[in-house]
């Protein structure tokens, strides 16, 4: 991925960064970037008790960020995965 698609990416993160705000239990959204393969990866945390309400409304805004992705040069595939994170400090 080139600085251009790199950008790009961040500019689309930053048009659904309000909404992502506005979901119900985040606790973070964080934008990664491999120092190797260069795969831009963006992680949003919530709690537990407010996950399966978010899951139930399709993870809003994910449908928009990756269609809003998709349409980007550069962009050669598109994942999404569910995991948990925890704090192990």
């Amino acid at each position: 991925m080139d600085n251009n698609t790199r950008s790009r990416n961040s500019q689309v993160l930053n048009s659904v960064k309000k909404e992502l705000k506005e979901v119900k239990g985040v606790k973070s959204v964080q934008r990664v970037v491999c120092g190797g393969c260069l795969d831009y990866k963006v992680v949003v945390a919530v709690d537990a008790e407010s996950f399966k309400g978010w899951s139930e409304d399709k993870f809003v805004p994910e449908e928009k960020f990756l269609e809003a992705v998709g349409k980007i040069s550069g962009v050669s595939k598109i994942e999404c995965q569910v995991g948990s994170i925890l704090d192990t400090t």
